[in-house]
């Protein structure tokens, strides 16, 4: 959470902020009393929990000679300095001359190059001319600051990876802190100035939020998701053999489950969903795999704009095989929380994949056809149905789709 104040004044009061989490309970996370003097301040606060609302709150001081202003909040998803990747490299003197910034083009523009639509080589646009990025000093906060302008929530990495471009290199040594609005705000040695060659231009890879919605198949990471104490993998785990076998898809994809035997009983892993502020009907579709002797609980909660509700849960062990769940949410939609319980023992796991959020109802013939196709996998692993002489070839004949 990053934002700037300014506070001054004999009698200046007192300026906290307030975050609310998941618990619907709310905790300090920051404050300031006193004067402190006739300049803007900046404030950046490391938030470890899920937040579900921040709140600004001013209190006046003992007289009318203190006033206080707030502008440009920001929230970001990761750390506010972002680590950097270790390197054995000796360490480098610094020769060239403190960077600045020398000045702004009202036509400047970024684009990602010789990739795919959130990665590639950094372009930037400048005097009516495509050019490249030098990679010194280029770390965490200038990647940050290339994938926010792009429209992009964060960046997921940085390197060399994208080939040498054409062109000019527009810019070396680019110095950011990570919270600025454009590239062109960052420190640098000076608009076409620097000692590289292409072979040093620099790439990004970016956060997505894919479709505007709470969608995530795993294959590619957690899509967004604030994710605690689920992991990630496409095979099961040493422990026991609960895990499935693969994904829900394909049967050798990535989907996220929660490890019974390195927690506790009782213990919680949640998923969270970007903002996805679906402000029509939508419907909730995802896999589910429940299977354990001493399997939890797994909740699906719903944020409206005015709270959590709980549209959705399941407990105990539903089988050795994937079952899907479809939830109609008939009001506005702002994040979701997937959270599974661990039981009292540890041999039950929970796995989900292929979250998928629809607009309109769950009941439309698109999802109607997808259902048949979810009973024929699921017939292929039921013993039950195996048990009854059922097969996914005659379910497919008595729903007349064989």
């Amino acid at each position: 959470l990053h934002f700037a104040y300014h506070m001054v004044g004999d009698d200046m009061g007192q300026l906290m902020v307030y975050a609310q989490n998941w618990t619907n309970d709310w905790y300090l996370l920051w404050s300031r009393v006193g004067n402190q003097g006739n300049s803007w301040h900046t404030a950046t606060i490391d938030v470890n929990d899920a937040v579900t609302q921040v709140i600004f709150i001013s209190i006046r001081g003992t007289g009318y000679l203190g006033d206080m202003a707030i502008d440009d909040i920001e929230h970001i998803w990761g750390p506010c300095y972002p680590e950097e990747v270790a390197t054995t490299d000796s360490p480098q003197l610094e020769t060239t001359p403190p960077p600045n910034i020398i000045s702004t083009f009202s036509d400047f523009d970024v684009r990602l190059a010789n990739g795919g639509y959130n990665y590639g080589r950094v372009e930037v646009f400048v005097n009516g001319e495509w050019g490249t990025v030098c990679d010194n000093d280029f770390g965490a906060p200038e990647a940050r600051v290339v994938c926010r302008e792009l429209g992009f929530p964060d960046y997921v990495s940085y390197g060399g990876y994208y080939g040498s471009g054409p062109g000019k290199i527009w810019l070396d040594n680019l110095q950011c802190s990570g919270f600025e609005k454009s590239v062109q705000l960052c420190r640098h040695a000076g608009w076409g100035v620097n000692n590289c060659d292409h072979s040093q231009d620099v790439g990004v890879m970016c956060q997505v939020v894919y479709g505007g919605v709470a969608d995530c198949d795993f294959e590619q990471g957690v899509c967004g998701y604030y994710n605690h104490n689920f992991l990630r993998g496409s095979s099961p785990t040493t422990s026991n053999s609960t895990i499935p076998n693969g994904d829900y898809t394909t049967g050798s994809g990535y989907y996220v489950y929660t490890e019974a035997s390195e927690t506790l009983p009782g213990d919680v892993a949640f998923l969270l969903s970007p903002n996805v502020n679906v402000s029509a009907p939508s419907c909730l579709h995802f896999a589910y795999h429940m299977y354990g002797a001493v399997q939890g609980q797994l909740h699906v909660y719903v944020e409206n704009g005015t709270g959590w509700y709980l549209p959705w849960n399941l407990q105990g062990s539903q089988g050795n095989y994937w079952r899907t769940a479809n939830i109609d949410l008939d009001t506005y939609v702002s994040q979701v929380m997937i959270i599974s319980i661990r039981g009292d023992g540890d041999t039950g796991h929970t796995a989900i994949d292929d979250i998928q959020q629809f607009w309109g109802p769950c009941n439309v013939q698109g999802l109607k056809n997808a259902d048949v196709q979810t009973a024929k996998r699921e017939a292929l692993h039921d013993p039950e149905m195996e048990k009854d002489g059922m097969t996914a070839e005659n379910d497919d004949k008595e729903t007349g789709n064989a």
